[in-house]
């Protein structure tokens, strides 16, 4: 699976940890890792997960991918609030 990091809401330097802490609860056989650009604005992140033969892939990468993206969102909303409260200063 793949995911989209905006650039100009994310640490870089510690995008592979918040990842890596967000799919703690699936079976990460590889990544995550920050594989390439897909234009200057964002980097894509890509993990591959084990599924057993008893579960729906479908399913196992829907949960997953609804952790990425609720965790890119939560990063874009603190980054603009930090963004705020700066300007408020």
């Amino acid at each position: 699976m793949r995911v989209e990091f905006p650039l100009a809401f994310v640490d870089i330097s510690n995008l592979e940890n918040l990842v890596k802490e967000e799919l703690k609860v699936f079976n990460v056989i590889e990544g995550p890792y920050i594989n390439e650009q897909s234009d200057k604005d964002h980097v894509i992140v890509l993990a591959r997960l084990k599924v057993s033969v008893n579960e729906d892939w479908r399913k196992i990468k829907s949960d997953a991918l609804k952790r990425l993206l609720k965790l890119r969102q939560e990063l874009i909303a603190k980054k603009q609030q930090d963004s705020q409260q700066i300007k408020a200063s």
